[in-house]
C-alpha cells in the first residue's frame, strides 16, 4: 500500500501535517476494527500478525482496542497503549519474533529467508503504518540509512547515511574501523 502524501510541508508545523495526514487516511465509512490485545508483550507481535495474515486487518479502519481481562473503553488511549507496546517490542525484539538487530538508532532488519518468505516485513510495515495513522508514532531506533531507503526507495541516496555503527556485528565494525 502506497500512502501518497508530501514528505515535506514547509508551510505547516510537523504536528499539523501529521494530523492532516492521519485524518486523510482514516476510513470512517467502515465499521471500527476490533483488536484484541494482551499486556503480555512476550508474544504481541505474533498476535498482531494473525489478523494481518488472515486478511482481517484494515490499516485504515478506526481501531477499537480491548485488552484481555480488563474493563475499558477505547477512546484512543487503549489504541495508543497497544501501538506503543507493539513498536517497543519490535524495537527490542521481545515480541515473539526478532525482526531487527543492532543498537538503538542503528537498527536494521535481520537477514532471515523464512521471515521474507512469510511476509513478516510487510506485516511490520502495516503495523508501523497503523501506529502512525492511529496513534501518531512509528518505529523509533531504525538506522538513518534504512529510514531514508524506506522514504525514497533509492539505494544510492541512502548510502550517504550509512554508518559503521549500523553493522550489528561488533567484530566486523572493528575490522572496518581498522581498515579506515
Amino acid at each position: 500500500m502506497v500512502l501518497n502524501f508530501p514528505l515535506t510541508t514547509t508551510s505547516l508545523p510537523p504536528s499539523t501535517a501529521l494530523a492532516m495526514y492521519r485524518e486523510r487516511l482514516v476510513d470512517y465509512s467502515v465499521p471500527d476494527q476490533m483488536i484484541r490485545g494482551s499486556h503480555d508483550s512476550s508474544n504481541i507481535v505474533r498476535q498482531m500478525f494473525r489478523p494481518i495474515k488472515s486478511g482481517q486487518f484494515n490499516i485504515k479502519a478506526k481501531p477499537n482496542v480491548v485488552f484481555a481481562n480488563e474493563a475499558g473503553i477505547d477512546a484512543d488511549g487503549l489504541t495508543r497503549e497497544l501501538c506503543h507496546m507493539v513498536m517497543a517490542t519490535l524495537q527490542d525484539g521481545k515480541g515473539g519474533v526478532q525482526l531487527f538487530e543492532g543498537k538503538t538508532d542503528h537498527l536494521i532488519p535481520v537477514h532471515n529467508e523464512e521471515y521474507i518468505a512469510s511476509h513478516y516485513f510487510e506485516y511490520v510495515g502495516k503495523l508501523i503504518g497503523h501506529s502512525v495513522i492511529h496513534a501518531g508514532f512509528g518505529l523509533v531506533g531504525l538506522s538513518r540509512a534504512i529510514a531514508m531507503y524506506l522514504i525514497s526507495e533509492d539505494i544510492d541516496s541512502c548510502l550517504t547515511h550509512l554508518l559503521v555503527e549500523d553493522i550489528p556485528d561488533f567484530d566486523l565494525q572493528n575490522h572496518i574501523r581498522e581498515v579506515k
